[in-house]
């Protein structure tokens, strides 16, 4: 199981990799730009059903920042859905 220090490492390392200011990979991560912060800083806890979500979000940025894909999946969750729509 990963802990909340160990994802916080890794957003951290994502974001180093991928070109991202920390708020921006914890936008993307958690869907809040401050969350990542406020973990670090022991200010706000977080679900194991958050965590484990966060850890997928996480896995699915990687495997995209590897593939040379750097976009917000929200944009890009949003964009397919507008795509089939218009199919």
């Amino acid at each position: 199981m990963t802990t909340v220090p160990a994802l916080i490492d890794a957003v951290r390392d994502f974001a180093t990799r991928a070109g991202l200011h920390d708020t921006t990979a914890s936008l993307w991560v958690f869907n809040d730009g401050k969350r990542l912060e406020q973990l670090a800083a022991g200010e706000v806890s977080i679900t194991l059903k958050r965590l484990a979500k966060a850890k997928a979000q996480l896995r699915e940025l990687e495997a995209n920042l590897k593939r040379g894909i750097k976009v917000n999946p929200h944009v890009q969750r949003a964009r397919q859905r507008a795509e089939e729509r218009v199919a």
